[in-house]
């Protein structure tokens, strides 16, 4: 699905239900056409991790609006390395504070400006909320570890949760061993965020 047609980015104020749906109406169209199950996938769809997430409860209400009979499927990390990597991924996009700096940030403004927030990591919050939202029945919780695990095991999951019937054969053959964006490094951290600067 293309980003722009995400219901995440309009302003809360120019944000327009109908105006998503239709944004997404020949999408679905297509895919249910050809017998597909059409999936939006963010990791925004959670909230923006190097500001404490502070849009989350928004974007819920609004995939609820857009996507009332909607499943949601939400991915976890353990906190500590989830941390690691949204620091890496703030030093990718042209971050330049140290890992300290950035977990710490200043109190003096942070009411006018969200910043990195622990409790965006407190995954309970967001989950009860979104089995609030859809039915505890259409919010299944999965774990990045099971994935690095046993990615079969992991893709069967979500596979019968979405309702997809995929034969044995075919869940065997999915690209288990494709990687994308790949972390950068303890020391490509260190020199980039220096570069940054």
């Amino acid at each position: 699905v293309q980003t722009c047609a995400l219901p995440i980015y309009p302003h809360p104020l120019d944000f327009d239900v109908q105006t998503c749906r239709n944004r997404f109406a020949p999408l679905l169209e297509k895919a249910a056409a050809r017998g597909l199950t059409p999936v939006v996938s963010a990791e925004r769809l959670c909230g923006n991790p190097h500001s404490g997430g502070y849009d989350s409860k928004e974007i819920a209400d609004r995939l609820r609006q857009v996507f009332p009979e909607g499943r949601i499927l939400i991915v976890l990390r353990e906190q500590k390395s989830m941390i690691a990597s949204t620091y890496k991924q703030y030093i990718r996009a042209g971050g330049a504070c140290s890992l300290d700096r950035y977990l710490h940030p200043p109190e003096r403004g942070r009411s006018r400006i969200p910043l990195f927030d622990f409790d965006h990591f407190n995954y309970d919050r967001l989950i009860g909320y979104y089995d609030r939202l859809f039915g505890k029945d259409r919010v299944h919780v999965a774990l990045y570890e099971d994935f690095c695990a046993d990615p079969r095991a992991f893709a069967e999951q979500i596979v019968r949760f979405g309702g997809v019937d995929l034969s044995p054969e075919q869940i065997d053959a999915l690209p288990y061993d494709v990687q994308r964006n790949a972390a950068l490094a303890g020391t490509a951290v260190a020199v980039k965020r220096r570069l940054n600067k």
